[in-house]
């Protein structure tokens, strides 16, 4: 159970971090970041947990304190592992960006950019 001093909000969307949605913070975080660079070549197809985080906090309106940063972290890689979704590059956990996530996201951003 997540403390309501740990929010922003009155009445949060989520009572343990075990609820938060991975798929949906993954999305949250393309939304933001892109998914493509300044050339048009595809990227974000690979993620460390750590750079969920703020996305996480976004949607679930947390505060950001050293708790909230590292339950966040623990349970985005701990989600990917059970989703097989994880690879790791020098003992460092990359989470494997699913291709329809990424593809719908990625959809969605050709859209919004390129509006007359």
């Amino acid at each position: 159970m997540i403390k309501a001093n740990m929010f922003y909000c009155e009445k949060p969307s989520i009572k343990d971090y075990r609820d938060m949605n991975l798929t949906d913070i993954i999305k949250e975080y393309l939304y933001t970041k892109g998914t493509w660079d300044n050339e048009g070549n595809p990227c974000n197809k690979e993620v460390r947990p750590d750079e969920l985080i703020r996305s996480a906090f976004w949607l679930y309106e947390l505060k950001d304190n050293a708790t909230n940063r590292m339950n966040v972290k623990y349970y985005c890689e701990k989600r990917a592992r059970e989703n097989l979704w994880v690879r790791e590059t020098y003992g460092i956990p990359r989470i494997i960006i699913p291709d329809d996530i990424w593809q719908e996201c990625n959809d969605y951003n050709r859209r919004m950019t390129n509006r007359k």
